[in-house]
C-alpha cells in the first residue's frame, strides 16, 4: 500500500457517511475535548495550519499508516494529539 492511502481511506470514510470533510472540521474532531477546546480559541489560519500538518502526519507516519487500517479513530486522535504538542 502507498503512504498516501491511509489519508485517503479516512476521507473516504468521512465522505461515505455524510460526514463533514472539511480539514480543520475533521482535525477537532479528531483531538480530545480538552485539547479541541484549545485550539478553537486560535485564529483560523492558525487552525488551516495545523489542520495541514494533521493530514500529513497521518499520511507520512509508517507507524500510524498501519494503525489507520486497524483504528482509523485512534490513529487520527493520535496525529492530531502529536500536531498540538508541538504548539502547546
Amino acid at each position: 500500500m502507498w503512504a498516501g492511502a491511509g489519508v485517503s481511506a479516512v476521507a473516504g470514510r468521512w465522505k461515505r457517511y455524510g460526514m463533514q470533510t472539511d480539514t480543520v472540521t475533521r482535525f477537532l474532531h479528531a483531538l480530545s475535548p480538552a485539547s479541541r477546546e484549545d485550539v478553537e480559541q486560535l485564529p483560523r489560519e492558525q487552525q488551516e495550519k495545523m489542520a495541514e500538518e494533521w493530514e500529513r502526519y497521518l499520511r507520512d507516519d509508517t507507524d500510524l499508516l498501519s494503525l489507520s487500517e486497524l483504528d482509523p479513530a485512534v490513529a487520527e486522535n493520535r496525529a492530531a494529539e502529536h500536531v498540538i504538542r508541538d504548539y502547546f
